[in-house]
């Protein structure tokens, strides 16, 4: 149940990530046609989306942010290192490789190995 519910949490994460991706170009092109003499167009601060009681913001560097309705805070960085901040205060770090940790409300942690180990 719980690798059902994690493949799931990956997958509606995916899914904001290609509509944040989605509303960041129309953005980018909106800017573009309004200023044509510029050859490049520079965010100065996070793109924000709400859609679906999600709140996503895109920065330029990759980061990809996103709070839900029950309180949980999910962040991606450029490198695929994902953090998940839980309402109890709990808090769980996936890297790429599959390995992580896991910090209970008081602060007790665990490591899991990745694919590899």
């Amino acid at each position: 149940m719980m690798l059902e519910s994690h493949r799931s949490g990956e997958m509606a994460m995916e899914a904001i990530q290609n509509r944040i991706q989605e509303v960041a170009v129309d953005q980018l092109e909106q800017r573009s046609r309004e200023q044509a003499n510029r050859t490049r167009v520079e965010l100065d601060g996070p793109i924000e989306v709400e859609a679906e009681g999600k709140r996503s913001r895109f920065y330029p560097d990759g980061t990809t942010e996103v709070e839900h309705e029950d309180g949980t805070f999910e962040r991606v960085g450029p490198n695929g290192e994902r953090e998940v901040h839980y309402p109890d205060g709990s808090v769980e770090i996936h890297r790429p490789d599959g390995s992580g940790e896991r910090y209970g409300p008081n602060g007790a942690g665990e490591s899991f190995a990745g694919e590899d180990g």
